[in-house]
């Protein structure tokens, strides 16, 4: 469909109508048929088109700078192996699914993604513990669960502004999950969520130990905008001191390029498995006792202690 002639102009527009109609195309077509390729150069500018810029508005708070680098910190490392080891020791539960988000490709700025990305992950939780819609209990039922999760956010030069977020996802629900994912970011953010804007990864691992694997794999992963140059210190039994790195005792993926974010929280936890949550159940992490290294299934190990410390009643 195109409004050319045979000489690769337009005709001479007498119908203002007509000209909008144009304009209109040329500007939205991208996003309307994103899913056709070059679709833009099918709707060419009209003679004498100039692009409408919105007025400014005076009363809108200013965009913030990006003031921040988003390479992540000790702390940060630290936080999210202690929530999803929390997870493996309170819960029994290692995080089965794998959400990346690219922002970026929806033409949403990373203060307004952030934001969104709250908002579905409160409604995900819900989703989760409450169940199915109220038309759709009436022709089955289904349980809900507790669903805990972690996320990132990263900046880099070829992808932009992204997140990503390990989470646990009961398996018999995965389909509905995901189609539920899809129409919640489409509502929130007001537009199409590409195929490659939305990619769910899910785990199959058979055994625990495949799961307990697997979620430290995806980890490793989302840990790779750790910055190289923080170290970290631990005791040794025989009074001296041990220097490492936690890339090289976490075994991450190696460091890639990032771009400063305005002020956000470069990455947090729910609020189940956070650092409140650790404090009340006195969780004690083996991260700071450079252990990490070790098999992961010691958390595992400690959950199943504390259940039989509980049903013995010590």
């Amino acid at each position: 469909m195109s409004f050319e002639n045979d000489n690769g102009g337009y005709p001479q527009f007498h119908d203002s109508i007509t000209k909008g109609l144009a304009a209109y195309l040329h500007e939205c077509a991208p996003k309307i048929w994103s899913h056709i390729p070059d679709i833009a150069q099918q709707f060419p500018p009209p003679a004498g088109y100039a692009q409408q810029v919105a007025a400014s508005n005076p009363f809108r708070m200013p965009e913030a700078a990006a003031t921040q680098s988003s390479r992540l910190t000790l702390e940060d490392v630290r936080k999210l192996y202690d929530a999803i080891a929390f997870a493996m020791w309170r819960y029994k539960v290692a995080m089965n699914a794998h959400v990346t988000i690219v922002w970026s490709m929806m033409n949403i700025e990373p203060q307004h993604g952030a934001k969104i990305l709250g908002k579905y992950l409160h409604e995900a939780k819900k989703w989760a513990s409450v169940g199915l819609e109220p038309h759709e209990k009436r022709r089955r039922m289904r349980l809900g669960w507790r669903l805990h999760y972690v996320f990132v956010h990263e900046n880099s030069p070829g992808r932009g502004f992204h997140s990503h977020v390990l989470m646990n996802i009961e398996k018999e629900y995965r389909d509905e999950f995901e189609a539920w994912s899809r129409k919640c970011l489409e509502r929130l953010t007001r537009r199409h969520v590409r195929s490659d804007a939305f990619h769910l990864t899910w785990g199959y691992a058979k055994t625990e130990s495949e799961q307990i694997e697997q979620s430290w794999h995806w980890f490793r992963y989302i840990m790779k905008e750790y910055d190289d140059r923080v170290y970290f210190t631990s005791q040794e039994k025989d009074g001296g001191s041990r220097r490492a790195s936690p890339r090289n005792v976490l075994k991450l993926w190696p460091v890639r390029p990032a771009i400063d974010i305005p002020p956000m929280d470069r990455c947090k936890a729910s609020h189940s498995i956070g650092a409140k949550a650790q404090e009340a159940e006195g969780f004690r992490s083996l991260f700071w006792s450079c252990k990490v290294d070790q098999p992961y299934t010691e958390h595992f190990g400690g959950w199943k202690l504390q259940q039989l410390i509980k049903t013995l009643q010590i």
